[in-house]
Order: structure tokens, then C-alpha cells, then sequence
């Protein structure tokens, strides 16, 4: 598996001398981020349906990837703009810019997810998809197609991560897995293989964690955990372990089956609600308590539908 490392370059600036009898005033416009896309998987009539991050309200799709033969589950893309869609038995692999009833470019039989969901794209495009039957997180290589066999096997079970249904990475290449039938969540080294035991290892009755989904990491490396039972996110500072508190937690008024969250580049979280068929978008840093959400993506023209899986990219 290839790792990967954020390169972080401080930049000295020197003072200059102001002349009598003159004034210097400068002033440094700050980067636009890029635009960024959301992805969502609808179990309601599986399809996939994609948005600006900016989107609010009854907002309706740029693109809707439709026909898919099973409940859409989990979401990645790569760096080429190739969609993942995960299924019970199958991930099949979308062009970018693919709509309607698209036929995938490659269907990965061996990287079934066992109806838990879960997958996500490393540094170095490879796969890993969460198996929630095995117990397992396999890797697969870029480009692997059909039957490939996987390049690489965490047995997460080992260290009593069971359910295993979400995956993803922080800055650092670490992995996290949540543990839905263990209640916990596992962050692995980016090297880790075969039984390897977790660099840190979420779990216990302070973590509040029940029902563990969805994950997300933000700049900082602050870990979120949507929680299927409790119907909260709770937060987790970088390198937490063992039977922590969360930093804090956060919910939102009449959510209902809440699965999957993803964070943008401008600090928003978007937060799926199966039942209410909508997608929540908080502050990630402020989020606290009874938060109120800066807008919900929600109506008709959405055509949302179930979402069960989301990603940013």
C-alpha cells in the first residue's frame, strides 16, 4: 500500500523599515477554495445524486446516476473524479460526469461489502472497503476489476472491531474503521496488515459510542462518529483512545435514521437523515448540543430518497 504525508511549509514574511513621511499598508486575500461536489446514494430507489456543496434547500441534482442493481451503500472518489458506489456483493466503478443509466467502467466482484457499506480512496488510489461479514478491511490496487484479489487484509475482528461498516483517513494516511456490532472505533497505521492491533482504539461506556456509522475527519484531525443509536455526532480530539469522552456532541431536531457525514473544505458537515430524506449542513468546529443547521437540503426537486451514503470530493 502506498502511504501518504501532508507537507506543511511555514512561510517567514520580514519586516520592512517604514520611511519617514511614509505609508505601507498590504493586505493577503486568502486562497478561494475549490469547488467541491457532494455525492449521495438514495436506498430509496437506488440512485446516486450529485450536488455543489453550496447547495441548499429544495435544490435539485446536477447529475443522477440511475439502474443500479442493489441498494447503493458507500461512496468514494478517487483523484481522477471516478465514482465507487458500494453494494452488498459488488463496488462498481463510475466515469466522472457518468448520468442516467450508466454502465460502470469496472464491476470489482471480490469487494463485497456484506451489507455493512464502506469504502473510501487512499493516497495512493487504492481501494479499501470495509467487509462487514468478514470482519475484515480489504485493499484493493487502482485499476482492479472483476475478481481482483486484494493486495492487502487488516483483520479487524482481531482486535474486537466487528461490523466493521465505515472507513476513512486522516491527513497522516492513519485509517479509521467503525465498529457497528462492537460499539468502538479502530484507527490503524497506514502500514498496518494481517492482525494488526489499532494505533488507537475507541471503545467504552465515557465514548457514549453505541451504534458507531458514519466517520469523518476534519483538518485537524478531529474525528466525528455518527451514531445510528443515539442519533448524535460525537466528537473526538486528535489521538483520542481508549474509554474517552467526546470533546462534544451534537444533534439536530427531528433527525431520523442518520447514517453517514462528510465534511468540505470550507468546515461544513453534511450530516444524511434516511427517514427525513435530507441531508443536514452544520459548522463543523461550532456544532454543539441542539444545533441548528446552517441549511438542510430537502424537497421535491432534490429527489433525496433514503440516503444511506455520502461523500465530498
Amino acid at each position: 500500500m502506498v502511504s501518504f504525508r501532508r507537507l506543511l511549509v511555514a512561510v517567514g514574511i520580514a519586516a520592512l523599515p517604514v520611511l519617514a513621511g511614509c505609508s505601507s499598508s498590504s493586505t493577503t486575500t486568502p486562497p478561494t477554495p475549490t469547488p467541491q461536489t457532494l455525492y449521495v446514494a438514495n436506498s430509496g430507489n437506488k440512485t446516486i445524486t450529485e450536488y455543489p456543496t453550496t447547495a441548499t434547500g429544495n435544490a435539485a441534482p446536477t447529475i443522477t446516476i440511475t439502474g443500479l442493481p442493489a441498494n447503493p451503500e458507500a461512496l468514494a472518489v478517487d483523484s481522477a473524479g471516478n465514482l465507487y458506489v458500494a453494494m452488498p456483493s459488488s463496488v462498481e466503478v463510475f466515469a466522472p460526469g457518468a448520468s442516467g443509466a450508466a454502465v460502470p467502467l469496472r464491476t470489482i466482484t471480490s469487494a463485497p461489502t456484506g451489507g455493512g457499506g464502506g469504502v473510501a480512496i487512499d493516497g495512493g488510489g487504492n481501494l479499501w472497503v470495509a467487509d462487514f461479514t468478514a470482519n475484515a478491511l480489504k485493499e484493493f490496487a487502482p485499476g482492479a476489476n472483476g475478481a481482483a484479489v486484494p493486495t492487502n487484509t487488516i483483520n479487524v475482528g482481531f482486535a474486537g472491531v466487528t461490523g466493521p461498516n465505515f472507513v476513512t483517513f486522516d491527513s497522516h494516511g492513519n485509517i479509521y474503521v467503525s465498529g457497528q456490532t462492537s460499539a468502538n472505533v479502530a484507527v490503524y497505521a497506514s502500514n498496518a496488515t494481517g492482525n494488526a492491533t489499532p494505533a488507537q482504539l475507541i471503545v467504552g461506556g465515557t465514548t457514549t459510542i453505541v451504534l458507531p456509522y458514519g466517520l469523518a475527519v476534519d483538518s485537524a484531525n478531529n474525528l466525528y462518529v455518527s451514531d445510528y443509536s443515539t442519533k448524535m455526532v460525537d466528537v473526538f480530539a486528535a489521538g483520542a483512545t481508549g474509554n474517552v469522552a467526546p470533546t462534544r456532541s451534537f444533534t439536530v431536531a427531528g433527525v431520523g435514521t442518520a447514517y453517514t457525514i462528510a465534511i468540505n473544505n470550507t468546515g461544513l458537515i453534511f450530516w444524511d437523515d434516511l427517514t427525513n430524506s435530507n441531508v443536514n449542513v452544520l459548522t463543523a468546529a461550532t456544532a454543539t448540543g441542539t444545533a441548528t443547521p446552517v441549511t438542510v437540503i430537502t424537497g421535491a426537486a432534490t429527489t433525496l430518497n433514503g440516503p444511506w451514503g455520502m461523500t465530498i470530493h
